[in-house]
């Protein structure tokens, strides 16, 4: 297994994030940046998602690599940070820079020690080995159809860098079933698996944004194919899920099961 990193540059100038290039390269980490955009936050974190998913793409073609990502952001302000969490939370974690670093050229040094000790620190490496289909699926629950109220504020957590583990709670209202590789949530059973190509990649919301949630949680890869088939004992019938870009959708009575991404995008199945 190939190991490799990507450092996403939100909020900083451009030629600090060149600064600072060839000094993270030197230690196999890529990077990922976009100019500010004049028209306005929005337009700015579309083109740095699609920009994202372009370097995703590039270091992904090789099937044997293991890449994990942080956001650095120079963003101080509550609705630059809100904005930005839109596009990127939960398929990063985020580490906030001074904002003085934000365009200081000369400050290039401090913020490559910082990112490098903060991607190097043991407790960062072993959950990017935690996060995944064999280790602890939780990690990669669909966050808006897991049933799990206090879920969200827990993955905000992971996401502002303030803990590195699972609560007890968490652990207590996602159930590991055993013989069952997956997760019982009030009644709703979550199963992990990672189809073979033989299965279509369901792609139901066709944006950057809800690509990049299914590509990545909290700064790991997630294979492609990996999808939760999501049952209930009493059955789906009548109950209502939503897509990633929010949309909701009530299950058919025909539906057997759902074919869940990690980014909330389903599909029904039929038996």
């Amino acid at each position: 297994m190939i190991e490799r990193r990507l450092v996403v540059f939100s909020g900083l100038d451009p030629r600090v994030a060149d600064r600072i290039g060839p000094s993270l390269r030197s230690i196999a980490v890529d990077i990922a940046f976009v100019k500010l955009d004049p028209a306005g936050l929005k337009a700015y974190f579309e083109r740095l998602t699609s920009r994202v998913l372009a370097v995703t793409d590039k270091i992904l073609e090789r099937p044997d690599v293991r890449l994990s990502a942080l956001l650095v952001s120079g963003f101080e302000a509550e609705e630059e940070q809100e904005e930005e969490a839109k596009y990127f939370f939960p398929a990063l974690r985020r580490l906030a820079v001074p904002v003085e670093l934000r365009s200081d050229r000369s400050a290039a040094p401090r913020l490559f020690e910082l990112v490098k000790n903060t991607m190097g620190a043991d407790g960062f490496k072993a959950f990017v080995r935690s996060v995944s289909p064999r280790e602890e699926a939780r990690f990669l629950m669909p966050l808006r159809n897991s049933g799990c109220r206090p879920l969200a504020g827990h993955f905000k957590a992971l996401y502002r860098l303030e803990t590195t583990g699972l609560s007890q709670r968490i652990q207590r209202e996602i159930v590991s079933r055993r013989g069952f590789r997956g997760y019982r949530v009030n009644g709703v059973d979550f199963s992990v698996v990672v189809n073979s190509e033989k299965h279509p990649i369901r792609r139901c919301t066709d944006t950057p944004h809800c690509d990049l949630q299914a590509r990545l949680r909290l700064g790991v890869h997630v294979p492609a194919r990996l999808e939760f088939d999501v049952t209930c004992e009493t059955g789906l019938a009548t109950k209502t899920f939503y897509l990633c870009d929010g949309t909701a959708s009530r299950v058919s009575r025909e539906a057997s099961h759902l074919n869940m991404r990690l980014n909330d995008d389903f599909r029904e199945g039929k038996q």
